[in-house]
């Protein structure tokens, strides 16, 4: 088990729902952030995978899709309100989401760990560590799912692995 992001185990199935939702909707239901990405909400009911399912019964989650703009570098960072998210890259053609065990990001001498997304991958991150995103292709689109109650890293990984996921 990684310190960074953990994989699990079942496919994400619902992709071609989440996409075709976001190809119906009109551009205004993107969202621009102040982080330099837009985001749009999407309705739960078009995620009926198990392990959401799962998830979502001990830990409720929120789903939005994440645009990142072409050739953009969202800079190192820990999330200040999210202790831990769920993401599923959906549409990729370059880019690479990096962490470091750098205390913070002045740091100069820090290794680092890509996390390499694999198609219909579902990963956990531990977004209380240093991390970065580098796009360097076309529009990235992300998937990522939020927990209401905010629990730790730990705690959903361990719950998803003793659920198996």
């Amino acid at each position: 088990m990684h310190s960074f992001f953990y994989k699990l185990n079942q496919p994400f199935t619902s992709a071609p729902r989440v996409l075709e939702y976001m190809a119906a909707r009109p551009t205004s239901d993107w969202t621009a952030r102040g982080y330099g990405f837009d985001m749009m909400d999407i309705p739960r009911a078009i995620i009926t995978d198990s392990f959401y399912s799962a998830i979502h019964s001990k830990f409720p989650l929120i789903p939005h899709l994440f645009r990142v703009k072409a050739r953009f570098f969202y800079k190192w960072h820990v999330d200040a309100k999210r202790l831990a998210a769920l993401n599923i890259l959906l549409i990729n053609e370059h880019s690479h989401t990096v962490f470091s065990d750098c205390a913070d990001q002045h740091d100069n001498k820090c290794n680092l760990t890509e996390l390499v997304y694999e198609k219909d991958g579902v990963y956990l991150l531990n977004t209380q560590q240093q991390h970065a995103v580098m796009n360097l292709g076309s529009d990235r689109i992300l998937l990522g799912m939020s927990f209401a109650t905010n629990p730790t890293y730990a705690d959903v990984m361990s719950y998803c692995a003793a659920l198996g996921l």
